[in-house]
């Protein structure tokens, strides 16, 4: 069972990809399901956020939806400071 925090990230997830297939898109769950090359059933799993479906199936529908980019940056260093690491050195004891 997912935290709090982990299943409200994965519902934002599934309600954005289903507002970009309705809105951007205007397709049917059919239609992306099979862009996605993944069964209507799996489709529906994600837009329901069922914690099952694989992180394929989530990165093949951020490449259909023109978001893989976002996926790329997840773990990317924010800037080149936090590449540095911080140096440990004395404290100062008053």
């Amino acid at each position: 069972m997912l935290s709090y925090n982990l299943k409200k990230t994965l519902t934002g997830m599934a309600d954005r990809m289903k507002d970009i297939r309705i809105n951007q898109l205007r397709i049917k769950q059919s239609e992306m399901a099979l862009r996605m090359r993944v069964s209507r059933k799996t489709y529906i799993k994600m837009e329901n956020a069922d914690e099952s479906v694989s992180l394929k199936s989530w990165l093949l529908a951020a490449e259909i939806c023109l978001h893989l980019t976002d996926f790329d940056l997840l773990f990317k260093p924010k800037s080149l400071f936090d590449l540095v690491p911080e140096k440990e050195g004395r404290k100062r004891v008053r």
